[in-house]
């Protein structure tokens, strides 16, 4: 099973978003000469590019196995979710620090046209954030974990991404409105670009736990501690299976797990019915629909 379409659907709103904001807060940041503005114009590039980054990685990992790539493409979702964080870091987090930290420089257009288009900006970002939690939702659903967890443990980090960088540009909304509001009342540039390196900050500490969790991912982890106890329990309840003496169970895509396991029988088990035993391990586990590969090798009890 490959990333889920809710995942590519979330990418799209989002990038159709980011991509007409980019546009009007460019010409807005160019009129007026305000950093946080521009903060928030290079927060909707970066963002942009996370998610061209992102649909070319839901893209790849769609392809079906072949002889060099047995278990798929899956794993292809967490190297370009890896190259959009650090394009969120970069584009986004350190661009905007680097122009608060400069030298100010006076707005010359209306707060009032600033307001409404942080606003309006600010609307459409909760709207794209609320469809990506929904993914987050509906997949909750399937594996019974809570939100949380499904965000910080699951396996989609393209789902991680456009949340969490959703949720950043709901949060730097407020953090332009203030900056720029302190600006007018008390005529201070420093308001201004104060705001512009909160919001680099902002995007510095998602894109470094975007960093995190798909370091984590890339390195194949096996699955949480308590998936791994339900499949060995599905594996024990199975007739004719007397016990598992190891199972291994790999995440090698988006809701992409590989199942390798040990299987004690019997004593004294013949081979038919290990075949049959075999078969209804791999049947039940198979009913999970992250379990995409699943290998089983008999042995006897120790």
């Amino acid at each position: 099973m490959s990333a889920q379409p809710g995942s590519r659907t979330s990418v799209i709103v989002t990038m159709v978003i980011v991509a007409a904001q980019a546009v009007v807060l460019g010409i807005l940041a160019a009129v007026t000469g305000s950093a946080i503005l521009y903060a928030s114009a290079m927060f909707s590039v970066a963002d942009l590019g996370v998610e061209v980054f992102l649909l070319i990685g839901l893209v790849r990992v769609a392809r079906p196995a072949d002889e060099r790539h047995p278990l798929g493409y899956g794993q292809e979702i967490f190297f370009w979710s890896l190259f959009a964080a650090v394009g969120l870091f970069v584009g986004g987090g350190v661009a905007s620090i680097v122009q608060g930290l400069g030298e100010p420089s006076a707005s010359g257009g209306s707060y009032a046209l600033g307001y409404l288009v942080i606003v309006l900006i600010t609307v459409s970002d909760g709207w794209a954030l609320a469809v990506s939690v929904r993914g987050l939702g509906a997949r909750t659903a399937v594996t019974g974990r809570s939100w949380w967890a499904e965000l910080l443990t699951g396996s989609d980090p393209a789902a991680k991404t456009v949340t969490l960088s959703n949720a950043a540009a709901v949060v730097s909304g407020p953090i332009a409105l203030a900056g720029l509001g302190l600006h007018q009342a008390t005529g201070d540039e420093l308001y201004d670009s104060l705001g512009s390196v909160l919001i680099g900050i902002l995007l510095v500490a998602v894109s470094g736990l975007l960093l995190r969790l798909n370091q984590n991912l890339i390195a194949a982890p096996s699955v949480d501690p308590a998936d791994l106890a339900r499949i060995r329990h599905a594996i024990t309840e199975v007739p004719g299976v007397a016990g598992v003496r190891r199972v291994i169970a790999v995440i090698v895509g988006p809701h992409q797990v590989m199942v390798a396991a040990r299987v004690t029988l019997p004593p004294a088990t013949d081979l038919p019915a290990a075949e049959r035993a075999m078969s209804a391990v791999e049947e039940r586990l198979r009913r999970r629909p992250e379990i995409s590969e699943v290998y089983l090798t008999p042995v006897a009890p120790e």
